[in-house]
């Protein structure tokens, strides 16, 4: 079971007592990348649902079938891409890049007045900004630009 269906299995662990799950279970040949088909599903299937792979098919666990196009849920299915490290790793890099830039945003921004009011007023006297108070300026810009949030 891939890392990521493990959540979603921990999930559903976790509510499973506070809902009754009805089980549909999907013919796929291969295991789906699990964040693609669980975003895919969101849009058809109402409600919380679980999604597992049991060798020859995407099981899922709905609170709610009610109206829910199956053929719908089988074309996404077998249009989801198959689960692969490569697709982790891609998730990984683009959370990382997004939460770098991020970052850098903010670092620049709680610079940036230290900066132009040195420029501004060249002759005056500054004490040494501690490494607590330039924490404590990251991480306001930190809030304001919501990163990792």
């Amino acid at each position: 079971m891939t890392r990521a269906l493990a959540s979603l299995a921990l999930v559903v662990l976790l509510t499973s007592a506070a809902f009754a799950l009805e089980v549909r279970s999907f013919p796929r040949a291969t295991a789906p990348y699990a964040p693609s088909l669980g975003t895919a599903l969101a849009g058809i299937i109402p409600g919380s649902f679980h999604l597992s792979y049991n060798g020859s098919a995407v099981v899922i666990e709905a609170t709610d079938w009610t109206g829910v196009d199956l053929n719908a849920v089988q074309a996404q299915v077998d249009a989801a891409p198959a689960d692969a490290a490569s697709l982790h790793t891609k998730a990984a890099v683009d959370n990382t890049q997004g939460l770098a830039a991020c970052l850098v945003e903010a670092m620049t921004r709680a610079l940036l007045p230290v900066l132009n009011d040195a420029r501004q007023n060249p002759t005056t006297v500054r004490s040494a900004i501690t490494a607590d108070q330039a924490r404590t300026n990251l991480k306001a810009q930190i809030d304001v630009l919501g990163c990792g949030s």
